[in-house]
């Protein structure tokens, strides 16, 4: 293989038991040969050449392709032309042209330089300008960086994964199309995931054009799964290595076998016998002291891609964890050492006592470790600070928040809730547009006996057989069966040493208040097939799965797509209980449960979901050039879900929020406890890891948006999806809050009010205003205190990076808030304070009401601990010198704005909340963000969810 300049650890000849790396010593007695040995020449690459080669035969294949843009011009119009993108990675080259994105020399070195090679790969080919063109892609991501490790993971959690391809793509910052052909570009860290190994000579895809915006690639590598060897007598199964082991402290030798290919079967020979010999040492009168094998790190020598023979390195203990050498150096010419395994003795062999099964002593501690784990929660303390404001404690969790919640919010609020139920009626949902989902869609009944409409018929279990396998399935929780929470608090006296414990209990309560209840046994009725939309007349019978039908994909990626969609269908159908998707409105077999429709669908443009207008089923429609990408696909269903629940649907109010409510059932689908149950029936243990990331960047930097926006390329509408994790999670343990929220935000919306979802939310609520749970959000999200674990590790990765420039100096000790960045609508202001050290005033002004809060985390990551901070008069609470302090002021208004979050340009909801702030005791940090990584990739903004259209997820 081609070397390339990777700053990677070079191997000295160091003979002896304290060898560290490759002994060249021990190989080239038995090899002397390579001594001689040479590297191939690296070739030299001409990259303006190659710049200009590329670019030309793009340009000629546009030319031939100019009779059917206007076509595509005008479809793509359709699917949200001119809608930002979201790019995580996002690094522009100074020279934005295509030319300037292929010779980029910072892109190129990013390429070349990524740290070491991935546990169990091959690197097959490096700084490529053309991509994989081939059959069998599972997938396409975006990732925040130039991880090779990171690509490398998401392989492994897909079993059909055998390669992956990673590269730079210069990218559109809007989706193309008439008013903007050819938008600014951007790079694009791409992950594509493939279920065949991949070859050199299958890197053709120089590029392709999208409108007027020529998209071309750079620093394409492609790696191969290496076939993970026999598992052997005496040893665990394998583990794949990243590189070679380097521990000295634990050596106890090493050898070189010349063999004709890769045996590990040598390395286990050599283990058993140095063991033997080092126990017969041992016996005789005066000996050394010898250590016995327990562990070895079996090596395959590689020089230009041809094996020179088997390398083993022998421990006394397990040292898997530090392999961290890719190649050795002999001379001038160096060696990679990619084929590396670990293997592990069954029974301890060390020289002591009697010996202990090593395999039991690993799975004890892994036992250990995963309680610990199983139990962390949010844990709860009462301040233990004197302050005159109200405050409480809470631990951002790394581990999932448990069902029973501690903490306890006061907050002082200047809000008096008065919802807002406006009467006008409202267009069928479209994105914003005034098309209708479809004319032949039935009226949605204005009366219901119950809340979900599978209980009005019980048809025959299921024998149908189906792709994936179908386990035990369980009844939703009927629309009568609720609970409450009641809370005791013990103490003794409540001082700076004492905690303040809270206990939850669970009982039979109303509906309003419900949390999730365990689901009993019961048959599911049987799902027919549905036959296809007009618009996918041609699709073809598909592979059936028990609730879906997928289309256009082969039956490996249907294989790996229909578990994340049977397990969103059982998590939010058959445990939470909303309404199932297998039922449509009106049509020719009513109370018939069919199965959903996926499709995935060449030159789309995009993805949305459609209504079939004979049955009223929803459907999804996926670009196929996306690949299996799971997030988008669980987004789809998500928008088929919520159209099934009936009550938003035509309701103009609502448009913006179907996309933050898609967003957070995938997140909720791939990551959050309400989930695991469905997602370990379908064996999906990595789910967590293809979920989309916060965007802090929107939900921090800019929380002063209001809360759901919905404006084309600056809303956060996408983004804002935490609010519902947050409402959902209900970390402060609000009355009426928890697991069934969102569905109650359905059910109890008020028929064809075209009422916002925050006017809903007041409903579902009672006696809490939305206010007022709106400024406990905002609080939360300064450090993203609301029980989402990956939340809380996105926010210590990125914090440094967040900017929190939102007022300018008035005078000593008083700032006023920055005119473009007042908080809008139920949005905030989070204002960093430094400094502090004892005693903080904050006395905050304005003529609007307000909800404010301080929130204080302890050092190195600690306890969160909030104060609420009054309206109208100075409020004071104390911070350690190593503490962080985040104020956070929300524009709650005394009055709900009945707002449509398409069209915010002229509504009272835009109308930014100004206000003065006095602080003593600290300063406000005025000072920019630090700078931020070019490799790091800056903020991710929806890393492996990019959507090409902004404005048609939904469509008729």
């Amino acid at each position: 293989m081609l070397f390339l300049s990777f700053a990677l650890a070079v191997f000295a000849l160091v003979p002896g038991s304290d060898a560290q790396g490759v002994d060249f010593g021990k190989i080239l007695s038995k090899k002397p040969s390579l001594s001689q040995a040479r590297n191939t020449a690296t070739v030299s690459v001409n990259t303006k050449a190659t710049a200009a080669s590329i670019t030309s035969t793009l340009l000629k294949a546009k030319t031939t392709s100019k009779r059917v843009s206007q076509k595509a011009k005008g479809r793509k119009a359709d699917t949200g032309a001119c809608s930002q993108l979201v790019i995580p990675f996002a690094y522009s080259p100074q020279d934005n042209t295509p030319k300037g994105f292929l010779l980029d020399a910072q892109l190129r070195t990013i390429s070349q330089q990524a740290s070491g090679y991935p546990a169990g790969y091959s690197n097959v080919f490096a700084a490529q300008y053309g991509t994989i063109s081939a059959s069998g892609l599972l997938q396409s991501q975006s990732l925040s960086s130039f991880n090779i490790s990171a690509c490398a993971a998401t392989c492994n959690s897909v079993a059909q994964c055998k390669a992956f391809n990673i590269y730079f793509e210069r990218s559109p910052t809007l989706l193309p199309g008439l008013g903007c052909p050819n938008p600014k570009a951007v790079a694009d860290v791409k992950c594509d995931l493939w279920s065949t190994s991949v070859q050199t000579s299958q890197a053709t895809n120089i590029g392709r054009w999208r409108t007027d915006f020529m998209v071309v690639n750079q620093g394409s590598n492609g790696y191969n799964k290496l076939p993970v060897p026999a598992k052997l007598e005496g040893f665990r199964s394998p583990v794949a290595l990243a590189g070679a082991v380097d521990a000295p402290t634990a050596y106890v030798g090493a050898d070189f076998f010349s063999t004709e290919s890769f045996d590990p079967a040598v390395c286990a020979n050599f283990c058993r016998t140095t063991t033997t010999l080092s126990k017969q040492t041992l016996q005789k009168p005066k000996s050394k002291v010898t250590r016995a094998c327990n562990f070895f790190n079996a090596l395959d020598i590689s020089l230009n891609g041809i094996s020179q023979g088997t390398y083993c390195q022998l421990y006394a203990t397990d040292v898997s964890t530090q392999a961290k050498l890719y190649t050795a150096t002999l001379g001038k010419t160096r060696y990679d050492l990619l084929r590396s395994f670990g293997y592990l003795a069954l029974v301890d062999n060390t020289l002591s006592s009697t010996s202990v099964p090593v395999a039991t002593t690993a799975a004890s501690a892994s036992t250990i470790s995963t309680t610990i784990t199983s139990t962390s929660s949010i844990a709860g303390t009462s301040s233990s600070s004197p302050s005159s404001a109200t405050s409480y404690t809470t631990r951002p969790s790394l581990s999932p928040a448990s069902s029973s919640r501690s903490s306890v919010f006061i907050t002082s609020s200047t809000t008096a809730q008065s919802p807002s139920t406006p009467s006008s009626s409202g267009t069928v949902y479209d994105r914003g547009s005034s098309t209708t989902l479809s004319t032949k869609v039935s009226p949605i009944s204005t009366s219901r006996t119950t809340a979900n409409a599978q209980t009005t018929t019980t048809p025959a279990a299921s024998s149908s057989t189906s792709l994936i396998i179908n386990s035990a399935t369980s009844a939703k929780p009927s629309s009568t069966t609720t609970t409450t929470t009641t809370t005791s608090t013990t103490a003794s006296a409540i001082s700076s040493s004492t905690s303040l414990t809270t206990t939850t209990t669970t009982s039979a309560t109303s509906v309003s208040t419900s949390r999730m209840v365990s689901s009993t046994t019961s048959a599911e009725p049987s799902f027919a097939t549905a036959t296809n939309p007009p618009d996918r007349a041609n699709a073809g019978p598909g592979v059936e799965s028990k609730h879906f039908n997928i289309h256009g994909t082969t039956e490996e990626q249907a294989t790996y797509l229909a578990p994340f969609l049977e397990a969103t269908y059982q998590c939010f159908i058959r445990d939470m209980g909303w309404r199932t998707t297998g039922l449509g409105f009106g049509g020719q077999n009513p109370g018939q449960y069919f199965k959903t429709n996926i499709y995935s669908v060449t030159d789309l443009g995009g993805a949305w979901m459609s209504v079939d207008g004979s049955n009223g089923l929803g459907y999804a429609n996926i670009d196929s050039a996306w690949g299996i990408n799971i997030p988008v696909y669980v987004h789809e269903y998500g928008h088929v879900i919520h159209y099934h629940q009936e009550n938003w649907v035509g309701q103009g109010r609502t448009g913006a929020w179907w996309e933050t409510m898609a967003q957070w059932i995938t997140d909720t689908s791939l990551s959050s406890p309400l989930c695991a149950s469905a997602r370990a029936r379908y064996n999906l243990t990595d789910a967590a890891s293809l979920a989309t990331p916060m965007n802090l960047d929107m939900l921090v930097s800019r929380s002063y948006q209001v809360i759901v926006d919905g404006t084309q390329g600056s809303g956060n509408y996408y983004e804002a999806w935490p609010f519902f994790t947050y409402l959902t999670n209900n970390p402060d343990n609000i009355p009426a809050l928890g697991s069934d929220t969102l569905r109650q935000m359905l059910l109890q919306y008020a028929l064809n009010s075209n009422e916002d979802p925050l006017s809903t939310l007041q409903r579902v609520a009672g006696g809490t205003s939305v206010q007022s749970i709106v400024g406990r959000y905002w609080a939360r999200m300064a450090f993203v205190d609301i029980g989402h674990p990956a939340g809380v590790q996105a926010f210590i990765d990125q914090q440094n990076n967040l900017d929190y420039q939102h007022l300018d100096t008035v005078s000593t000790g008083l700032w006023r808030v920055k005119e473009s960045r007042r908080p809008r609508y139920m949005g905030s202001n989070m204002i960093k304070l430094t400094g502090a050290s004892g005693t903080v005033s904050v006395q905050i002004n304005s003529t609007s009401a307000f909800t404010a809060t301080a929130a204080i985390r302890a050092a190195n990551n600690g306890p969160v601990r909030y104060a609420a901070l009054s309206s109208t008069r100075t409020t004071t609470f104390t911070a350690g010198q190593d503490e962080q302090v985040i104020v956070v002021v929300a524009n709650t208004p005394s009055e709900l704005i009945a707002y449509d979050a398409f069209n915010l340009a002229n509504s009272q909801a835009s109308v930014g909340m100004d206000y003065t702030i006095a602080v003593q005791g600290a300063i406000v940090a005025t000072t920019a963000p630090s700078k931020r990584d070019l490799e790091q990739g800056g903020l991710a903004r929806g890393a492996r969810h990019q959507h090409d259209h902004t404005s048609s997820c939904v469509r008729p």
